[in-house]
């Protein structure tokens, strides 16, 4: 059969290639990228073959996703749908609304235009976020959500009005639909560190390792915005690719399902995972509240450069519904990571990072 994957050279998405080009019913992928050139280069970085998978020049954000007529011809034989692109950014800003939009939510309306006129697809999937819950009251169910009160961001609410898209073509269409919302993303790939460094978690992370390794002499107690008992979710990339191929098998109608860890971790517990290797006096500390003009100039840097991430860490304590997730998991052998765990990850992330910068202070000298 023939598949179409959008967001193909993304985190989830070269990882999920990876596995369908090994699958013997999957005859061709075709994957719609921005930059062919680009696209090849990250395909060969993570070793997939090219006799299955058909780069597609194109942007979700265009009528017809931008692609040839010939080409369009070939998408629209297609059998299989997965829809990951997106533009993940956490801005407030309002200028960066309208593009969050334009990709997140126009970018699933094209895309779904072009899927009604696939005559030959059965199935479709799409890959949304826990945190499109926002402010949520109660639990989250694995069923369509009410509208939430409140987004932390813009990058949420499009991926509840995204979910919207796909509750209509659902109920426009006979086509099966899978709409899974995984939490924060885990690699434990390193070849994706460097790619992953810019987003979410990850991001902030990069920012407060550089921050503290930077003034590592200086430091005494460093305050952060934040409450320590604020509580991040986090699933491994490679868990929901598993979730996925798995739903492959036996999806026939509607699936919602919030693909999200047993296990939080507190924001104050990932923040000690940067103390390894700072001098012992060094206290790092979440506080509620902070007077920017009672900062010092370390703590100032941390706060201007985090500041669109203090809506997660001064986050309240999310629920999500998990039967589903909690069956399929079992069925698939898929173990939830603890606490410990992520924080382990979280430290050898910033082992790679010092590293790394090691090197590169050695070649500049």
């Amino acid at each position: 059969m023939d598949v179409l994957v959008t967001g193909a050279t993304g985190l989830l998405g070269v990882h999920l290639l990876r596995v369908l080009s090994k699958d013997a019913d999957v005859s061709s992928i075709y994957a719609l990228t921005r930059n062919k050139a680009q696209a090849q280069q990250t395909l060969n970085q993570y070793g997939i073959g090219q006799n299955k998978v058909v780069l597609i020049e194109g942007d979700i954000r265009f009528p017809s996703l931008g692609v040839r007529e010939d080409e369009l011809a070939d998408l629209k034989k297609v059998r299989e749908a997965y829809h990951l692109a997106a533009m993940i950014s956490l801005s407030n800003n309002p200028e960066d609304a309208a593009m969050i939009h334009e990709v997140n939510v126009r970018g699933t309306a094209n895309l779904l235009m072009v899927l009604r006129g696939c005559a030959d697809l059965q199935k479709f999937f799409f890959v949304s976020s826990a945190y499109a819950c926002g402010y949520y009251d109660g639990v989250v169910p694995e069923c369509w959500m009410a509208q939430p009160k409140g987004f932390r961001n813009f990058y949420e609410e499009s991926k509840f009005m995204a979910e919207k898209e796909i509750k209509k073509f659902f109920e426009d269409t006979d086509i099966a639909c899978a709409l899974i919302r995984p939490s924060l993303f885990l690699t434990q790939d390193h070849a994706d560190f460097e790619k992953i460094k810019s987003q979410t978690t990850y991001c902030y992370c990069y920012i407060i390792s550089k921050i503290l390794r930077e003034h590592a002499l200086h430091l005494g107690q460093l305050r952060f915005l934040g409450n320590p008992h604020s509580t991040l979710n986090m699933v491994r990339v490679k868990d929901l690719v598993s979730l996925l191929i798995g739903l492959r098998r036996d999806l026939s109608s509607l699936e919602i399902i919030n693909m999200v860890n047993a296990n939080d971790i507190f924001v104050d517990d990932l923040l000690q995972s940067f103390k390894k290797g700072l001098p012992q006096n060094t206290e790092l500390v979440f506080k509620t509240s902070l007077n920017i003009d009672h900062l010092n100039a370390i703590e100032q840097e941390a706060y201007h450069r985090t500041s669109v991430f203090s809506r997660y860490t001064l986050n309240q304590v999310l629920s999500w519904q998990t039967e589903k997730a909690s069956k399929m998991k079992k069925e698939l052998g898929i173990k939830d990571m603890t606490t410990k765990e992520i924080q382990r990850h979280f430290e050898e992330f910033d082992t790679l990072l010092q590293k790394k910068r090691q090197i590169h202070a050695s070649r500049m000298t």
